[in-house]
């Protein structure tokens, strides 16, 4: 899948940085490396992979080889996450993961929380939130879309970061929130779309 032709109009490459005043986005492969730049995130909100099966779609449409097990992704992906420590971490997974990433997050963080929200409008799917505390906020039913900026609010962090930008849902809430945003995208096509859209909303980024 080419995301239309914006990489051609923002040819992002692997290993480089663009950057929005103190926002930077980089094509990095976090199983292998994770850049200096996403150490600053106070919150994570990642729509991750949900399956070997759907991390390998993702890795076909980035040119990249299949994992043969879910396990190098996730284990790498909370590495991470332990080694940011963030105040707040927010996950989305389907059901077939999902214990197994709230048991993760537990292992990281005193309290889990968990809602079953939708994405596409229908399909349902998990919020897990994994904090020093509780929230009051209640997610239940809400579609992905929404989420991150209602998470954003609801914890109101500095830095939000995430691992999977695609074509930029996070990082535009936290960008229209007013918060600095750190991500990384395995898919340089992908990320592009994100580049153009944040452009289309007022936040030019520019190679570094």
């Amino acid at each position: 899948m080419s995301y239309g032709n914006y990489w051609e109009k923002y040819p992002i490459e692997s290993g480089e940085t663009y950057a929005f005043g103190a926002s930077k986005i980089s094509v990095a492969d976090i199983t292998k490396h994770l850049p200096e730049f996403m150490l600053a995130a106070d919150m994570i909100y990642s729509d991750t992979p949900w399956s070997l099966g759907n991390i390998n779609m993702f890795n076909s449409k980035a040119g990249r080889e299949h994992m043969a097990s879910f396990a190098e992704f996730y284990t790498p992906l909370f590495s991470h996450i332990k080694r940011i420590a963030p105040r707040v971490c927010y996950l989305e997974i389907g059901k077939q993961e999902l214990g197994r990433f709230r048991d993760m997050l537990g292992g990281l963080y005193g309290v889990v929380q968990q809602w079953e929200i939708v994405y596409y409008g229908k399909y349902p799917c998990y919020l897990l939130r994994g904090g020093g505390d509780a929230i009051d906020f209640d997610f239940i039913g809400m579609d992905d879309t929404e989420t991150p900026k209602a998470a954003i609010r609801a914890d109101n962090p500095a830095v939000v970061g995430d691992f999977c930008t695609g074509r930029g849902l996070t990082g535009l809430a936290a960008l229209g929130e007013g918060k600095r945003f750190v991500g990384t995208e395995m898919n340089n096509r992908k990320l592009a779309v994100f580049i153009y859209r944040a452009k289309q909303a007022g936040f030019v980024f520019r190679r570094e």
